[in-house]
């Protein structure tokens, strides 16, 4: 049995382990020039591009242009962050530099939710939503045609809300109020990070090809 200093935190860790970013349909175009044989020196990332995209928020015209240039600058902050993990990453506007690797991409969708919703009950409820479609490009080779083109998606999915912990006053319970307020405070700069991870994630899997 596990010791019940330690049950608050493991409720916690399994209820927000419900919330993910996954990786869906990669593919390489047939127009390839090369691919890439090595890693990359440097990692240039572009605020991805809302046009288009389902935004479906509280907000509405000028509040919504900036909403959207928020999330686009916020999502290429937190992967600048991650992908220095894989190699040195920097944001990067109008002209291009020679070599490297750039990635852009563009919103799909981006849900809002419910905190109200996701805090009380969640499993699914007021749960938010971020996917995108991210190309990967070899500035050597082509500025127009990426190696690698995939999507992302995912977001706060089955998370139990505070309403789940009501019982025995235990710290099981506990864990899982704690879970719950959580869920109501996290929301689409969560959804950011865990699109960011996913998308370092998969190229540290692709560079594995190098070695």
């Amino acid at each position: 049995m596990l010791p019940k200093s330690i049950l608050p935190w493991t409720a916690l860790l399994l209820l927000t382990g419900c919330a993910s970013v996954s990786v869906k349909e990669p593919k390489q175009p047939k127009n390839i020039i090369t691919l890439p044989t090595q890693k990359p020196d440097q990692i240039y990332v572009e605020p991805f591009s809302t046009k288009d995209a389902q935004f479906n928020v509280d907000r509405e015209g000028a509040e919504l242009a900036t909403f959207k240039k928020d999330t686009a600058c916020m999502l290429q902050d937190k992967l600048i962050k991650r992908l220095t993990e894989l190699a040195p990453a920097r944001a990067v506007s109008g002209q291009l530099p020679q070599t490297g690797w750039l990635i852009r991409g563009q919103f799909i969708r981006v849900n809002q939710g419910s905190r109200a919703l996701r805090g009380i009950i969640g499993c699914g409820l007021g749960a938010t939503k971020m996917e995108t479609c991210v190309q990967v490009y070899d500035l050597s080779q082509s500025t127009t045609i990426p190696f690698l083109i995939f999507k992302t998606t995912g977001g706060s999915n089955a998370e139990p809300g505070a309403v789940l912990g009501a019982g025995p006053p235990d710290w099981i319970t506990l864990g899982l109020v704690v879970a719950g307020t959580w869920n109501v405070v996290h929301g689409i700069s969560e959804d950011a990070w865990r699109t960011a991870r996913e998308i370092r994630n998969y190229l540290v899997t692709y560079c594995h090809n190098f070695d």
